[in-house]
């Protein structure tokens, strides 16, 4: 009984905890980890080409591979994006996959194909 109590105290501290993942062999070391437990992608801003623009490599979290190496832009429609640069643009992630991404800009979230 006491170590299926210990068990349990350990995953609940463990799905609990913020985790960053080991960076797999592969990934850029300037990369950063953009997700959570259940996953997600390390992320290197290339470039911030404008407001509505991005260059993103998106590399696989488990395997290091590149998944995405492409300019993201804004979908049409979307409200004027507040000034980020590539430093600022890390803490505004919302989500990310390979094919998009999507931005917290003040109170709206913003996608990105």
């Amino acid at each position: 009984m006491k170590g299926f109590i210990v068990f349990l105290i350990v995953t609940l501290l463990y799905c609990c905890s913020s985790h960053t993942p080991i960076r797999p062999v592969g990934v850029d070391p300037s990369a950063k980890w953009i997700g959570g437990v259940d996953g997600g992608y390390w992320i290197k801003v290339i470039q911030v080409i404008n407001d509505t623009c991005i260059n993103l490599r998106v590399f696989n979290d488990y395997t290091g591979k590149i998944e995405a190496d492409k300019v993201f832009s804004a979908k049409a429609g979307t409200i004027e994006l507040t000034r980020f640069d590539e430093k600022s643009i890390y803490g505004m992630f919302n989500f990310v996959t390979a094919t998009q991404v999507s931005i917290k800009n003040n109170d709206d979230y913003i996608l990105f194909e």
